[in-house]
């Protein structure tokens, strides 16, 4: 007998790749709309668009996926700009980002990425900064010049300080690159942490897979007026907090599945 469980994973994969391409794909036009609007000064419409855009897609991925989202703090998102940091547990974590921010952050990546077919146009409209890792001298110079206009054109930067996703383990030592742009900018520092979007990709061997992503948006941690040993420190002091924060999460995510494989267990009996 074919194992139906099986197939529809496959299923639900292909269709969740072929939407994603599908509707970078079908929004073409728009992009060029967009991109006028930005050649013509109109910002504020081009950013407004650009935001509903991104909400509809990253909305449209983890629906497609069957993320769902538990979100803690959404008082402490605010359309002042800052540096966003946190955990980076997967590839999951940007479309959960973009599905939860007020507006979307600008984000730093290897200039690779600005190559990849619709992908890399339209992290261009999100003013993406696209570095080349091979010369890391040129990148942090690159990553202070272009952040700190970004900050005073009001537009959040969002990093992964550890530089590499976890998959579920260890919360890495966090890099200075993102504290840096925050002293640099005077931008305060905004921890996002999460836990269980591995569970959706990189869990699976790349195949998609329902789950529930539990994420905290923490206060922001302002960096103007601290001293020269309390900048030294603050990778590690915002590090020991987002693991802290975390452990706190996996014990709600613990707890829910118990909840969860108990309610399965009465309907069962």
């Amino acid at each position: 007998m074919p194992d139906f469980h099986k197939e529809w994973k496959r299923m639900r994969c292909i269709v969740w790749y072929i939407v994603f391409f599908l509707f970078l794909i079908l929004i073409l036009p728009l992009y060029f709309v967009i991109w006028l609007m930005e050649v013509c000064g109109a910002r504020r419409t081009h950013d407004r668009m650009v935001r509903w855009l991104v909400h509809l897609w990253s909305g449209m991925l983890l629906g497609l996926a069957g993320v769902r989202l538990e979100v803690e703090g959404q008082e402490n998102l605010t359309d002042e700009p800052a540096v966003i940091v946190g955990n980076h547990q997967g590839d999951f974590d940007i479309p959960v980002l973009l599905r939860i921010l007020n507006w979307p952050p600008s984000m730093i990546s290897k200039k690779e990425v600005r190559h990849i077919p619709l992908l890399g146009m339209w992290m261009r409209r999100l003013h993406c900064v696209f570095i080349d890792r091979s010369n890391p001298q040129s990148a942090i110079e690159k990553i202070n010049t272009e952040c700190d206009k970004l900050i005073k054109a009001r537009y959040s930067v969002q990093m992964f300080p550890e530089g590499t996703r976890s998959r579920g383990g260890e919360i890495k030592r966090f890099k200075k690159g993102a504290f840096k742009v925050a002293e640099h900018t005077g931008a305060p520092i905004l921890p996002i942490v999460m836990e269980g979007s591995y569970k959706a990709l990189e869990a699976n061997n790349f195949w998609i897979k329902p789950c529930t992503v539990y994420v905290r948006v923490l206060p922001r941690i302002p960096v103007q007026g601290l001293s020269r040993e309390e900048l030294d420190a603050l990778p590690e002091t915002v590090r020991e907090l987002v693991v802290a924060t975390h452990a706190q999460l996996l014990q709600r995510a613990a707890r829910d599945q118990s909840q969860k494989d108990a309610t399965l267990g009465t309907a069962e009996a």
